[in-house]
Formats: structure tokens, C-alpha cells, sequence
């Protein structure tokens, strides 16, 4: 049985493995293009825009997708599927109206700068009110997970090359941007349309969902926010050309992130049923002792070659235009280490961890 589960987390390790290479790849063929194209400026921009925009993408997800998650993985059937299914979506929903309304007021309604790229990035903001990769991914259906992903990023590379000549064209780039991610999140639903029943909810049952996932705002807030507040505090006090440099310093090192965090993807929803269940308790810390010893081995040399060519690097890749990003990701290699050893002990770990009183949504049951 143990080596039925192990076999099934390296298939899907596998499939993340390959879907990590493609990321590697993609930026060798477009970052240096965007960024000739573009130039600091425009791409500073795009980056500051998508930063305040990320504000309020957070703010839809909330801790949905963690706790949706968490509860697919641990569903005994498909009726229980459908149910959490159905609640998720429809609290997420409710939230993203109220989260656009938002956005909408402070950044389309008013007379901003960049104003029309805030109504292009707002595409990003019902991107995220539709992903339903929660539910893919509490399954274990990483497979789905990564076909969408590669569609997306083939969209955007098509769409790059084919819409985008100018400094002009950045409008055409962050629709380009945002826009694979959108239709990539609606192919998602090909594969949900038909098999899942539509059980009616009551306004109670989306308050219970809206409160039970707020659990997990912190954690998803402290995983993705520390970037987002770094090109906001640039933006506003350096200037959009300064978090251009940064914004595509961070990019090379996420890439690299990607292959060493990959893991913590997959070992959630395992970790999940394994701690739930006290019998494979010694199991689950023995399978997070493995991880840590192979992120670890994973990171510290990663780490080591970012520093070494980070200089050279940066002009060759993006131009001497671009030199300045050659320090900052010299800066920023460090993190992978820390960030790995974060993605087994907070990912992997705690958040598999969180006990909930009531671990099944209370929505009606069925005839």
C-alpha cells in the first residue's frame, strides 16, 4: 500500500516536474523579447499594476483554494465532492463581486495613472473568480492541472510574438498576460461541466464556507504577498522602471523556485489524508523528513549557481539595459533556500496539520 502511494506522488511529482521545465523554457524565449520590446519602463508598469491588481486577487481567493482543497482530499464520495464543490464556488463568487466592486471603484471609476492597464489587469481578477484548480488538485488530478497550465503558457507565447511590436503594444501585453491565464481557468471546467451536481445552497451555507476558510487566509496571504508589497513600495516610491528591474530579477529566481517547490504541490492533499488518519501518522513524518532532505539537496545548488553567474547572466539575457538586474537576483538567491525549508515545514506540514471542528460543509443533503 505504501508503495502504491509513493508511486502515485512521483507520477504526479513527475507531471509537475515536466510542467516546471516548460516554465524554464518559456522565459528563455520570451522575457528577452518582452523586455528589448517593451523596455524597463513599460514593463515597470505592467509589473506595478499587476502588483495592486494581486491585492485584490488574494482577497478572492481568501483561504478557498487551501480549504477547498484540504476538503476534496478528504471526501468520501462523490456526493460529498459535489457538495463542497458547489459551496466553494458559490462563496467565491459572492466574495468576487464584492472584491470587483472594489477594485473597480478605486481603480477604473477615478481619473489614476495607468488607468487603462488597471482595466486590462482586471481580467486577472475574474481569472481568479472561476479557478477551480482546488478541485483538480484535492483529487490528485495533477495531470489536468498541468495540460491546463501548458495551454495557458502557449497562449501567451503565440499571443506575445503575435500582438506585442512596440513600446505602444503594452495594453496588448498584459491582456496577453492575463488572458491565457483566463482562458486556461475556464478549460478547467470542461472537465467538471456534467459531473458535478448543482445542489442548491442557502446564504447560511456560503457564510459557513466564507468562515471556515478564513483559517487559512494568513497562510496563503504570508505565501504570496511579500512579493507583491515589494513592487508596490517601489512603484510608489522609485518609480516604475525600478520595479521593472526587480519584477524580472524575481521572475528568474521564481523559475528556479518552481523546481524545487514543485513537491510541496503534490504532497499536500497526500499529507492531508495521512495525518487524518492516525494509522499512517508515522508515514507522513517520514515522508516529510524524506522531502526535506530532497529540497534541501535540490536548493543549495540552485542557490550557489544563481550567485555565481547572476551578472553575466542578466546582460546576456535581457540586454545592458536590463544590468542592474544582475545584483538583485544575486540578493535574492538566497531565499530559495529558506524558501524551500518554508514549503516543507508550512506547506507540507502545518497546513496539512490544520484541524477543523467540522470538516464537512453543512449544505443540504440530497432528496
Amino acid at each position: 500500500m505504501e508503495l502504491k502511494l509513493m508511486k502515485k506522488v512521483s507520477v504526479n511529482y513527475l507531471y509537475n516536474v515536466i510542467y516546471q521545465i516548460l516554465i524554464i523554457l518559456m522565459p528563455l524565449i520570451t522575457s528577452p523579447y518582452a523586455a528589448r520590446v517593451l523596455g524597463p519602463e513599460a514593463i515597470g508598469i505592467s509589473s506595478y499594476s499587476g502588483a495592486n491588481a494581486k491585492y485584490f486577487i488574494l482577497l478572492v481567493g481568501l483561504g478557498f483554494n487551501f480549504y477547498g482543497q484540504r476538503l476534496v482530499s478528504l471526501a468520501k464520495n462523490s456526493s460529498e465532492r459535489n457538495k463542497i464543490f458547489v459551496g466553494i464556488v458559490a462563496s467565491k463568487l459572492v466574495v468576487g463581486v464584492v472584491v470587483f466592486i472594489a477594485y473597480a471603484l478605486l481603480f477604473l471609476c477615478r481619473d489614476v495613472e495607468y488607468r487603462e492597464v488597471y482595466f486590462a489587469q482586471s481580467l486577472a481578477i475574474f481569472a481568479s473568480i472561476i479557478d477551480i484548480t482546488w478541485f483538480y488538485a484535492g483529487q490528485e488530478k495533477f495531470k489536468q492541472i498541468v495540460i491546463r497550465n501548458t495551454i495557458t503558457r502557449l497562449i501567451f507565447i503565440f499571443g506575445l510574438f503575435y500582438f506585442v511590436k512596440s513600446e505602444s503594444d503594452l495594453i496588448s501585453y498584459v491582456l496577453v498576460l492575463v488572458g491565457g491565464t483566463f482562458l486556461g481557468n475556464i478549460l478547467m471546467w470542461v472537465g467538471v461541466l456534467g459531473k458535478v451536481s448543482w445542489t442548491p445552497i442557502s446564504i447560511r451555507d456560503i457564510y459557513l464556507v466564507f468562515r471556515k476558510s478564513l483559517i487559512y487566509v494568513i497562510p496563503t496571504i504570508a505565501l504570496a504577498v511579500n512579493v507583491t508589497i515589494n513592487q508596490t513600495i517601489l512603484g510608489r516610491f522609485s518609480g516604475a522602471t525600478e520595479v521593472g528591474y526587480f519584477s524580472q530579477s524575481f521572475n528568474i529566481v521564481n523559475v528556479l523556485l518552481t523546481l524545487v517547490t514543485s513537491l510541496g504541490t503534490v504532497m499536500l492533499p497526500r499529507m492531508t489524508k495521512m495525518i487524518n488518519e492516525k494509522s499512517k501518522v508515522d508515514d507522513a513524518k517520514r515522508m516529510i523528513t524524506g522531502s526535506f532532505k530532497v529540497m534541501t539537496i535540490l536548493a543549495i545548488p540552485i542557490m550557489v549557481a544563481l550567485m555565481i553567474v547572476s551578472h553575466r547572466f542578466s546582460i546576456f539575457f535581457y540586454g545592458p539595459s536590463f544590468a542592474r538586474i544582475g545584483q538583485l537576483m544575486l540578493v535574492e538567491s538566497f531565499s530559495i533556500l529558506f524558501i524551500a525549508w518554508n514549503n516543507v515545514i508550512g506547506l507540507q506540514y502545518l497546513m496539512a496539520r490544520i484541524v477543523l471542528k467540522n470538516i464537512r460543509l453543512a449544505l443540504p443533503e440530497e432528496g
